[in-house]
């Protein structure tokens, strides 16, 4: 579930789609194993899946409440003094290679995808440090999109949907613009730009003022 950054973000945010998006993930991490050995890289890749433990004795029922489907595998104190070795928890990881840098973000904390010039241009950006799994599947939506292929994935509402932006800071300020009036901070980016309006009724009473947003969940 790299694509939506874990089953339990997934679900939070779209719920309707939970199975076909457990079903792509898994595609796509099939595709990530087939791309390895197609083309020779060398590098180490395990299906090593995740764990899970338990510290407090209440914790174990709900482990016990996950263990829903074939590729969930329960673990009691044996088995995981046998994997990890340690009482509590994990004592340190070790790692042959590293990699550091900026990564981009969105409010969904997992990729967001767009088209512009007509469909001529598709992206996606957002990953939030999970592109090395999840860019296979996002460069497959794509190049359908590029294609003009209609696809489960490109149909997805995680594909079709945009997420809120962030709030506005110091280097990028939030526009006001009062009706037929100046706006009242400069910005950079037409994200950050709010627009209150009255509108008047017969009476020459205002209405409550509407807010409106550029950004669509």
């Amino acid at each position: 579930m790299r694509n939506t950054r874990g089953e339990a973000n997934g679900r939070r945010r779209w719920p309707q789609e939970i199975d076909p998006l457990i079903e792509l993930g898994q595609e796509n991490l099939d595709d990530i194993e087939l791309a390895v050995a197609d083309l020779g890289l060398d590098c180490q890749f395990e299906r090593t899946g995740t764990i899970e433990l338990a510290i407090e004795e209440h914790q174990v029922q709900w482990l016990h409440e996950e263990n829903t489907d074939e590729n969930t595998v329960f673990l009691d104190a044996t088995a995981v003094q046998a994997e990890v070795a340690s009482s509590t928890y994990l004592a340190g990881v070790r790692f042959r290679h590293k990699c550091a840098g900026a990564i981009d973000t969105s409010t969904r904390f997992c990729a967001f995808f767009g088209q512009n010039r007509g469909g001529r241009i598709s992206y996606a950006a957002g990953f939030t440090g999970l592109g090395g799994g999840a860019a296979h599947f996002a460069a497959r939506v794509v190049l359908d999109q590029l294609a003009g292929r209609t696809r489960e994935r490109t149909e997805l509402a995680m594909v079709r949907g945009r997420p809120f932006s962030f709030p506005p800071s110091r280097s990028h300020p939030l526009e006001f613009r009062p009706p037929g009036g100046r706006s009242t901070a400069p910005t950079t980016t037409g994200e950050n730009v709010i627009r209150y309006s009255r509108a008047s009724t017969r009476g020459g009473s205002a209405s409550t003022p509407r807010r409106e947003v550029s950004a669509q969940q």
